[in-house]
């Protein structure tokens, strides 16, 4: 009776793994047949954003991370806190201003802050100019190995930091992972204003789902980033000559 009762379970587990590679399977399938079918060319009368060029004008921005996990752990390889992005003569610097002593790690939540030309030409494909609203494209998240994401400009939106009001794209990203019997959704929302050249706030959530898809274990972890202030460097000698 043990063993029937022990090969039950063996079974239900084998079942419950399957459902959920077939749900992640259609999920994966139904995000690239969404992208591959977008327009790669925007519509008659859309705004168009192209990309910025920091060569020409840098600047200095400030921003408040926050981070939250639900799950009871701790990421120690993820910044949190008030930090300053910086760019002169074309150099891409970030620093604490919070007097934190703790020692920047690789990884920051302000990674697709800016969009230099180093996160231009990764893999993730956080951003792919020109913008304009309807844009989708597909790019990768490295979590274990790379997994699609899919990219959204979804509209255009009125968005209200400490360092002021801003018309801002906003564009969604989203990514669904399998592990083991669980569903994992990656959700990434940024607006990106071409005032600042800058996002000027990110939102982050990951979230467990069952194996059809509904919510079954709920939120596991969250980030925030907010601009605080943005001031834009003088321009380079050499814009200023061209425009004589």
């Amino acid at each position: 009776m043990v063993y029937f009762v022990y090969f039950l379970a063996v079974v239900r587990t084998i079942i419950a793994t399957t459902r959920g590679i077939l749900a992640a399977l259609l999920c994966a399938l139904a995000l690239s047949a969404c992208a591959s079918s977008s327009s790669q060319t925007p519509p008659p009368g859309a705004t168009v954003v192209e990309v910025p060029d920091y060569t020409k004008q840098g600047g200095t921005w400030t921003y408040r991370v926050s981070h939250n996990m639900f799950t009871g752990g701790y990421r120690s390889d993820m910044d949190y806190g008030d930090y300053e992005v910086r760019i002169r003569n074309g150099k891409y610097e970030r620093r604490r201003i919070d007097g934190d002593k703790r020692p920047l790690g690789p990884r920051t939540w302000l990674y697709a802050m800016l969009p230099i030309s180093t996160l231009l030409e990764s893999k993730e494909r956080f951003f792919n100019f020109p913008l304009w609203v309807g844009k989708e494209w597909k790019g990768w998240t490295f979590l274990g190995r790379w997994q699609d994401s899919i990219q959204t400009v979804t509209g255009l939106e009125t968005v209200t930091t400490p360092a002021g009001t801003f018309e801002t794209y906003r564009i969604e990203r989203r990514m669904v992972m399998f592990v083991n019997i669980r569903n994992l959704y990656d959700t990434e929302v940024y607006f990106y204003s071409p005032q600042t050249r800058s996002v000027v706030k990110y939102d982050y959530k990951r979230e467990m789902k069952d194996l059809v898809g509904d919510v079954a274990y709920g939120l596991q972890e969250t980030a925030s980033v907010e601009l605080l202030s943005y001031k834009a460097e003088p321009e380079s000698s050499e814009v200023r000559s061209a425009r004589r």
